[in-house]
């Protein structure tokens, strides 16, 4: 086999499984497993460079909230990672904690590749998916996040949507920072005006 089919019996046979195994529901090479108010996400990013000879590819991670997205009426049926405002690459979930490629070619033993990519799923992937249990659990995330900046994903943004669900009082003047900050993009200005007449 060359290294493509070599990685195409890997995800069948193995990546698709385990996966299947613990909940996650697939579509393509994405991996979604749907909580009250997120979902949890898996995608195969494989290299643009691959060829019949060799294959890279390493995995995205993210966590997307339904309810924010529903409270602002963006509409995604199926999420990808960079939808997210909390992503990660599997990389960064290990101690080396930088970004991680796998490679395959076409003298990769799929047991044991499979193996060594078990151990990296059984201790820190799922480990830090487990982490996300509740909705509070990625308000608390979201404010260690709450960058102004607009290139940025808006944590702090999505930190106080879920400071309005509770009706804490300082949710308000949080929002309209950010439609302070964000004013000149007519997108996030018509949805967090629309997020304030609704309040």
């Amino acid at each position: 086999m060359n290294s493509q089919e070599i990685f195409n019996s890997l995800l069948k046979n193995f990546i698709k499984p385990y996966f299947k195994k613990i909940g996650f529901k697939t579509s393509g090479q994405t991996f979604y497993l749907e909580n009250e108010g997120f979902i949890k996400i898996i995608q195969i990013q494989k290299s643009q460079f691959n060829s019949a000879e060799n294959v890279r590819f390493t995995f995205n991670i993210g966590v997307f909230d339904t309810y924010v997205n529903e409270k602002l009426n963006i509409s995604i049926k199926k999420p990808k990672p960079s939808d997210c405002v909390i992503e990660k690459r599997i990389g960064f979930l290990c101690p080396e904690n930088k970004d991680t490629w796998f490679s395959i070619d076409n003298s990769t033993d799929q047991e044991l590749f499979s193996s060594n990519l078990k151990n990296i799923f059984n201790q820190y992937l799922l480990s830090y998916l487990d982490s996300f249990q509740s909705i509070e659990d990625l308000a608390k995330c979201y404010q260690e996040k709450a960058d102004l900046n607009i290139n940025s994903k808006g944590g702090g943004f999505y930190f106080a949507i879920h400071l309005l669900k509770q009706n804490k009082p300082e949710a308000i003047s949080i929002i309209k920072t950010y439609l302070t900050k964000w004013g000149h993009s007519e997108h996030w200005k018509y949805k967090i005006e629309c997020l304030l007449k609704n309040a």
